[in-house]
């Protein structure tokens, strides 16, 4: 707001005060931006992966062209919003090379033609100026993104706020062109507008029907994004929690013919042997993840959980001991060091493994009735039976079968 206030007062105001007028605001922007780079250690949110924005491994001249392409895309999107979609990861949009290739001719015209007509309206028709400059200067925060890449190289998301702009100097024309019109001249810009209006809406209205649920929002991203890596894989995740084991592992594999450096889409497949009962393939995934993500945690989680599958415990105790070293605050991980204490028969380990992982997460089932049985079985009844208890008074799901089992082992049953 700060900025678009800013934007209003250089082009309109009265530019000797301007540094005066916002110095406090600059201040604080600066102070923020400094806590900024202590915590974050930098102004960005994180490392950029990839598969995100690809661009991090272009060349200079490479990253210029492309992000006259992705200016192209935003406008593209503001003046034909649809189909839409949730994600554009590698490799659905492709880079420019060439300064031939219409993907940077074609914006930079566009460009041309807005830089055009700030300058021809900049004192007749201020207004319209006003909202060309307020597209051009916070959008470039984004359209820059290519150069500099950080975050996402493209997200429909992130136009919402530099196309007021936009809009702004589109309803200003339009008012100019209609108002105090005779209604004979102002029909056909009214019959456009009808039209425009109504096909927006339509637009929202179907837009609204893939946020359904995650399945119809992952499957609309794979429709409208086909070559996308990470649209490919959520819908291959959701497909997998809700049982479809076959579909899920063809979409993982799609993601990783995309991206062959997909690690998560190695994970998945994973998951999808584990399901399948063959912790054996299950491995090979896991293996090949690792490689991929070598500090990735939950990789090592999961293929110790296929060696325990195998009870290969030495072995998994070994991967487990390892995802410490890169998470020592995961339940999960102190959870199945105490299965594999329990079924080595270290009952003393297992218990010391089941708190430290109940520490970390009081309210898990698992670790909860897991607890409790190795209690029961060194005679530590009354401690057992609050573990049961606890067990018992988690929300339902899919321990049911095992809690109606406590039920009788707690009445003696």
């Amino acid at each position: 707001s700060v900025l678009v206030i800013a934007i209003y007062s250089l082009l309109f105001g009265k530019r000797s005060r301007l540094i005066r007028e916002f110095l406090p605001y600059l201040s604080i922007l600066g102070v923020y931006l400094f806590w900024r780079w202590q915590v974050l250690g930098g102004l960005g949110s994180g490392a950029t992966e990839y598969v995100f924005n690809f661009l991090i491994q272009e060349s200079t001249w490479v990253r210029i062209l492309t992000t006259f392409k992705i200016l192209g895309l935003y406008l593209f999107r503001l003046v034909w919003p649809w189909p839409l979609s949730v994600d554009y990861s590698f490799n659905q949009i492709s880079a420019v090379s060439s300064p031939l290739d219409p993907g940077f001719l074609v914006p930079l015209v566009a460009l041309i033609l807005l830089i055009g007509a700030f300058a021809a309206t900049l004192r007749r028709r201020p207004v319209v100026a006003f909202g060309i400059a307020w597209f051009l200067s916070i959008g470039s925060l984004i359209f820059l993104n290519g150069l500099f890449p950080y975050g996402v190289l493209f997200a429909e998301r992130l136009v919402y706020l530099p196309g007021i702009g936009l809009a702004l100097a589109a309803t200003s024309v339009l008012a100019r062109a209609t108002l105090e019109k005779p209604i004979p001249r102002v029909l056909p810009f009214a019959t456009a507008a009808a039209v425009v209006l109504t096909a927006f809406v339509w637009s929202t209205v179907d837009r609204n029907r893939d946020w359904a649920d995650n399945l119809a929002l992952f499957s609309s991203a794979v429709r409208v994004s086909p070559l996308s890596t990470v649209s490919h894989g959520n819908l291959a995740t959701e497909l997998f929690r809700l049982g479809r084991y076959d579909e899920a592992g063809d979409h993982f594999r799609q993601a990783i013919a995309i991206f062959p450096g997909y690690a998560q889409g190695h994970r998945g497949l994973g998951y999808v042997a584990l399901a399948k009962n063959d912790p054996i393939t299950a491995l090979d995934h896991f293996r090949e993840c690792a490689i991929l993500a070598p500090d990735d945690e939950e990789t090592h989680i999961a293929f110790a959980t296929a060696l325990m599958r195998l009870e290969r415990f030495e072995e998994a105790r070994e991967a487990l001991e390892y995802a410490l070293t890169l998470n020592p605050r995961t339940a999960k991980t102190y959870h199945n060091l105490g299965f594999i204490a329990s079924r080595i028969g270290d009952t003393n380990g297992a218990i010391r493994y089941y708190e430290r992982a109940l520490t970390i997460d009081p309210t898990a089932p698992q670790i909860l009735l897991n607890l409790g049985i190795s209690y029961e079985s060194q005679g530590r009844m009354q401690e057992a039976n609050e573990m049961f208890e606890r067990f018992l008074a988690t929300p339902p799901g899919r321990f049911e079968k095992q809690k109606a089992a406590v039920r009788r082992r707690m009445s003696g049953g």
